[in-house]
């Protein structure tokens, strides 16, 4: 079974970018990006993958990640999701995280098991690209943590994705 996991932050009106940048610097929301995507398969849509800043790059690098562009024509790069999860079962004890953009984010939101790490930075930042709306109907919030600029949250679709802590798996009957 796999699992992927989606990671976004959106601003109030679930704007994820302007003019193909985040526009905002939050924190706390870059270090649960790093929690979440350490050591894991990161996909990017090609456009995705272009916007991110040289530094950024280095960073991702830097942390022992690997990356799967999604673009059809680019050598060694995979044509579409399901050809970057193919590619990612070479290591499956790595986790698969989505990092954007759209239409990536429209066709993970699809799969069955998916868990998504989601940050909403409070404010409008007038943005001109948009998360894909309705998913909230197939998931339920499972965490949350909330600060002064955002909320971190994790939500699940399909219960059998999620490897719950310890503390909350039922206890054996003595």
């Amino acid at each position: 079974m796999t699992i992927l996991r989606v990671i976004v932050a959106t601003d109030s009106s679930m704007g994820i970018a302007r003019k193909d940048i985040i526009p905002w610097s939050v924190k706390e929301d870059m270090m649960f990006f790093r929690k979440h995507t350490r050591n894991g398969f990161l996909i990017f849509g090609r456009k995705t993958w272009e916007n991110v800043s040289s530094f950024g790059k280095k960073c991702l690098l830097h942390e022992g990640n690997r990356r799967v562009i999604i673009v059809s024509s680019a050598k060694g790069c995979a044509s579409s999701l399901d050809d970057a999860i193919q590619m990612c079962s070479s290591e499956p004890w790595r986790n698969i995280i989505i990092c954007g953009g759209v239409n990536l984010y429209k066709e993970a939101l699809g799969y069955p098991n998916v868990i998504l790490y989601y940050t909403h930075v409070y404010g409008n930042y007038e943005c001109d690209v948009f998360f894909p709306s309705g998913w909230e109907k197939e998931m339920y919030l499972f965490d949350e943590v909330k600060t002064d600029e955002c909320s971190m949250q994790t939500w699940v679709k399909n219960i059998t994705a999620l490897p719950l802590p310890h503390h909350l798996l039922p206890r054996a009957r003595t």
